[in-house]
């Protein structure tokens, strides 16, 4: 399962924008996007990129954070994910290290 709304919030705060900020800038409306951010809606592809380019956020973060991993799955693979999705996050965080 992939929850994009809880990531977009926790990057968008990270990001100091309001929820307002970021419609406009998105050209959605702030009741939109905090459909998205609460989970009542989903983004479409073309938004997630759209987000991901505003808030400056590679498309292959917001995507490995969102995957919440699903009972049922094997401790190894539960702990490959895991393990993806801190390689994922570590390497963006260098990059914005680097850039700063």
């Amino acid at each position: 399962m992939v929850n994009f709304g809880a990531i977009i919030k926790k990057y968008r705060e990270q990001s100091e924008f309001t929820q307002k900020d970021l419609a406009i800038d998105l050209e959605i409306t702030p009741t939109y996007l905090s459909a998205i951010e609460n989970s009542r809606k989903e983004p479409s592809l073309a938004l997630i990129k759209k987000i991901c380019e505003v808030l400056k956020l590679p498309e292959e973060v917001l995507f490995w954070e969102s995957v919440q991993i699903k009972d049922g799955l094997s401790k190894e693979d539960r702990k490959v994910i895991e393990f993806a999705k801190i390689i994922v996050k570590n390497y963006y965080e260098s990059l914005t290290t680097q850039s700063a």
